[in-house]
């Protein structure tokens, strides 16, 4: 009876931790106080403190069940892991040197030990322990990408390349769909310049491994890749990007060495962030490179080459892993099925509390605005920064990516970062304006949520609109800006944009309080919305009936596209869903058409931003990346009592590929798992 007991107390841990439970510890310590020989109940007990960031328990619990089942190899490399949590590489490399030890076939240890390696530097061993895990399993993408970056550190360059093919030929998808894409790009900015040569390096390629003749040009075409993309950080600015920026020239820097624009480039790094002599060395480098003979392959590393300064401590903002991490497990999303999970929510368990200033507006005489400007489609608003008419920066108006979670503990250092040097020139502006602008104001999701309900916040405070001369926007260039400012009752002619107006000075500011952290939407703000907009929407008799089971496409989007869309498309056609691109429709049709929904499967994206206007008990099915998972859309169908749930998908394996194609997870393309998705539409969105 006891024996039986402690496998329902482990089975009922199983079930818990697969839902994500903490409760799922105690289910498993009650198995083990039963069967002190249950070896399973260990493992997985180690794994949910793991899980939940409880280490100290965690390694304790993994160091009882190794003293108690020395041979089992799967403990040891448990126990690598935490201590690679805690920091502890060298308890780390114990533990997995231990668990090959008494396991030579396991190959999860190998691949974990490399990666300690490699993070020490010590890439010769990465590579090793990368190769054997290799020839254990040679389907194993993420050894055959990381032991690339190691390859390519130690300057193993052709080596390097051919593991990066080998990685591309396991999960051919990403790469043959990333290549299509880029050959239809035709703009001439530093992204665009990037996606096209890194295009352009995986197809060389694919290609010099059918012929020897030219297997420098995927080198050269992977150092212009590094370029751009330092271009692209170094331009947008901010101190993780700065850093990213310099690991790419670095990189650059060491697969073409005296190509003297990497130096020039990274000189220029420097000198914004005020480095003078790494300046002048990358200077004087680059004039002696300049009219100097270029070897065909990649030569030794110079003095350039020196290790990255350590990441700092400071909160990472809106990527914020512990914050990320206290949030997921706030929203408390439980599994339902192999990849899909349905978000529970805060509402249920009351413990997020979420960051939300006052309620209020400012007015500041003689005030001054300086909003970021538009550039491009990847450049878009990333500061705020009101200032009085002592030229002091007045914080709670302004704002700054990265920006911060409602969750976070840590000050938010976003303003401090801000380059206020060199501004455009102010240029005045009689009477008053009204400050409405926000980060990222061009995209339908942030205008919605960020922008849209500080009208409201001036309107709670009192504020005739007669009163006030402008209304500063970002810009009125989409359809749906111009379509929301109307039903406001904001007329075009009091609209001033931002990104034309980047600088002002007015006789009077009126600066509304934000909603709340970036991204996240309040309940009264997205019953301003409904308000709003909602019931103007359906009045609209005459136009035909929505689909109540509906597909949002990506298709025409320029990133996080789902690649396998046809046969998604497919699946869901055969249980009643409509596919619907939103940007052929009016922001009316937009909202009536989710108002009418009793099903809704998208892509994470914009146009989500639209289940504001759903009914109660309405089911969305957001695809989401494995390495971008994001909480913004759960908030809001908590608050209006949606059944939301997500699907992860299957991300690309390679990192050091998937990272020179797409700047940031955020952008990352899809391929959804069709099991998952059939289990879906059979089992949950019924």
């Amino acid at each position: 009876m006891p024996s039986l007991l402690a496998q329902l107390h482990y089975n009922l841990g199983c079930v818990l931790q697969r839902q994500g439970k903490l409760e799922a510890a105690e289910s498993y310590r009650q198995a083990i106080a039963l069967n002190p020989q249950h070896q399973h109940a260990y493992n997985n007990l180690g794994s949910v403190l793991l899980h939940h960031h409880q280490f100290e328990a965690a390694i304790e619990v993994y160091q009882q069940a190794i003293a108690q089942f020395p041979g089992w190899a799967a403990l040891s490399n448990n126990l690598g892991r935490v201590l690679v949590a805690t920091g502890d590489l060298s308890g780390a490399i114990a533990a997995y040197q231990t668990a090959i030890h008494h396991q030579p076939d396991l190959t999860i240890a190998y691949y974990n030990l490399g990666q300690v390696w490699q993070h020490q530097g010590q890439h010769d061993k990465a590579v090793d322990c990368f190769q054997q895990a290799i020839a254990l399993d040679p389907t194993q993408i993420a050894a055959w990408g990381d032991g690339a970056t190691s390859l390519l550190a130690l300057n193993r360059v052709d080596q390097a390349m051919d593991w990066l093919r080998q990685a591309i030929a396991h999960q051919p998808i990403f790469v043959n769909s990333f290549c299509q894409w880029a050959d239809t790009l035709t703009d001439d900015d530093e992204l665009t310049q990037a996606k096209i040569a890194c295009a352009r390096f995986l197809k060389a390629l694919q290609r010099s491994e059918l012929s020897q003749l030219n297997q420098s040009q995927p080198v050269e075409l992977l150092a212009q890749t590094y370029l751009h993309l330092g271009n692209v950080l170094t331009a947008y600015g901010g101190t993780q990007q700065y850093q990213q920026a310099e690991m790419y020239y670095l990189t650059a820097q060491r697969l073409r060495p005296n190509h003297f624009p990497i130096y020039l480039h990274l000189g220029k790094l420097f000198e914004q962030q005020q480095q003078v002599e790494k300046a002048i060395a990358c200077y004087r480098a680059a004039l002696e490179l300049r009219d100097a003979p270029e070897p065909s392959l990649p030569t030794q590393s110079n003095l350039l080459t020196e290790p990255l300064a350590e990441q700092p401590s400071d909160c990472a903002g809106l990527n914020c892993q512990p914050c990320l991490q206290s949030i997921t497990q706030a929203f408390n999303p439980i599994q339902v099925g192999k990849g899909v999970y349905q978000v529970v929510g805060h509402v249920a368990n009351k413990s997020l509390h979420l960051k939300a200033d006052p309620i209020d507006v400012k007015r500041v005489l003689r005030g001054r605005v300086w909003i970021t400007p538009q550039q491009n489609a990847w450049k878009v608003c990333r500061a705020i920064a009101v200032f009085n008419t002592e030229r002091e920066l007045i914080p709670a108006g302004s704002r700054a990516y990265p920006a911060y979670l409602p969750s976070c503990s840590q000050p938010d250092v976003s303003l401090s970062q801000l380059q206020l040097a060199a501004l455009p020139p102010i240029e005045p502006i009689r009477g008053t304006v009204a400050v409405l602008s926000g980060l990222s104001g061009h995209v339908y999701f942030h205008w919605m949520v960020d922008i849209l309900p500080r009208v409201e916040v001036l309107r709670s405070q009192g504020i005739n609109f007669n009163d006030i001369d402008w209304f500063l926007v970002n810009s009125q260039q989409h359809p749906f800006q111009r379509e929301t400012l109307t039903q406001l009752g904001i007329p075009a002619e009091k609209i001033l944009e931002s990104d034309r107006h980047p600088h002002l000075q007015a006789d009077q500011l009126l600066v509304p309080s934000f909603p709340g952290a970036l991204g996240w939407a309040q309940p009264w703000a997205l019953q301003f919305l409904r308000r709003t907009f909602l019931q103007s929407s359906l009045l609209n008799g005459s136009a035909p009936t929505p689909p109540q089971r509906i597909y949002i496409s990506r298709a025409n989007a320029r990133y996080r596209r789902v690649l396998n869309e046809g046969a998604v498309i497919e699946e869901l056609r055969s249980h009643g869903f409509k596919v619907v691109n939103l940007e052929s429709q009016s922001l009316v049709e937009q909202i009536r058409l989710f108002a009418t929904a009793k099903a809704i499967v998208a892509p994470h994206g914009s146009g989500l931003t639209n289940i504001a206007f759903c009914q109660p008990q309405t089911q969305v099915l957001e695809l989401v990346s494995p390495n971008y998972i994001r909480p913004y859309y759960w908030t809001m169908s908590q608050s209006l009592r949606l059944r939301h749930y997500f699907l992860q998908s299957e991300g690309f394996a390679c990192t050091p590929l998937r990272q020179l194609m797409y700047l940031n997870p955020l952008t990352e393309d899809l391929v959804v798992n069709l099991e998952a998705l059939r289990f879906s539409l059979e089992h949950v969105l019924i």
